[in-house]
Order: structure tokens, then sequence, then C-alpha cells
């Protein structure tokens, strides 16, 4: 009587400890699901914020690459209308000049010296814009190189 009571107590705790086994392991496995889940949940929420920040990246450096174009342009023009500007200021000057050498010899020589003067000033002043529109095109190229750097 005694050995069937052990091997009754036995096979029920036996019964009883497989019952636990089995929930315990069915949590787990419902945990490892939840937390399964959970990690493709922020792979897909951080593929959608990396492709979110390069969409964001790309479309800064077009509109600056867009932005330096239309400075580079801007600034070519201004060059070229100073050019003209200047070649147009020579002839005027040089026509000026042939009138002058019909006048007396002294105020030819004081004309001419107004006129390399004013000559002088106006080419230092084109040279001065010249120098500062290659310095902004030169800024804008470095600020277009970081934003692709940045990228």
């Amino acid at each position: 009587l005694l050995r069937e009571e052990t091997a009754s107590s036995i096979h029920q705790t036996k019964v009883m400890h497989e019952q636990q086994l089995s929930r315990l392991a069915q949590e787990h496995k419902k945990e490892i699901l939840q937390l399964t889940s959970n990690c493709q949940k922020k792979e897909e929420e951080l593929l959608r914020l990396q492709n979110e920040s390069t969409m964001a990246l790309e479309k800064e450096r077009v509109t600056a690459t867009a932005t330096l174009e239309k400075e580079r342009a801007a600034a070519k023009e201004s060059m070229d209308m100073i050019e003209k500007n200047y070649k147009e200021l020579a002839c005027e000057k040089k026509k000026q000049m042939e009138l002058l050498r019909e006048e007396t010899s002294t105020s030819l020589q004081q004309a001419k010296i107004m006129h390399e003067q004013q000559l002088s000033n106006i080419c230092h002043e084109h040279k001065g814009k010249m120098k500062e529109l290659k310095n902004n095109c030169k800024k804008k190229e470095e600020e277009l190189l970081n934003l692709r750097n940045e990228s």
C-alpha cells in the first residue's frame, strides 16, 4: 500500500511538473513571439527614419546645388557686364584721348592725366568687384561640398 501511495504521489508530482513546464514553455513562446514582433517593428521604424533622413539630405543637397548654380550664373553675368562696361569705358576713353590730342599740348597733358586716373579708379573698382564675386563663388562651392560630405 505504501509503495502504491508513493508511486501515485510520484506520478501526480511528475504530471504536475510536466503541466507547469508546459505552461512555462507556452509563456516563454508568447514572450519570444512578442519580443520578435517588437524588434521587427523597431527595425521597420529605423529603416523608415533612415529613408526619411536620406531623402531630406538629398533634397537639401539638390536645393543647395540649384542655389549655387543660380549664384554662379548671376556672378558670371555680373562679371560679363563688368567686362563689357570696362571695354566700353576703355573704348570711350580711347576716343576721348584722340579728341584731346587735337587740343593744345598743355590741355592735352592735363586731360590725359585726369582720364588715366579715372580709368585707373574704374579698373580698381572692377577688380575689387570681380574679386568679391570670385570669393562668393568659392564660399558657395565650399557650402555645397560641406552639404555633400554631410549627406
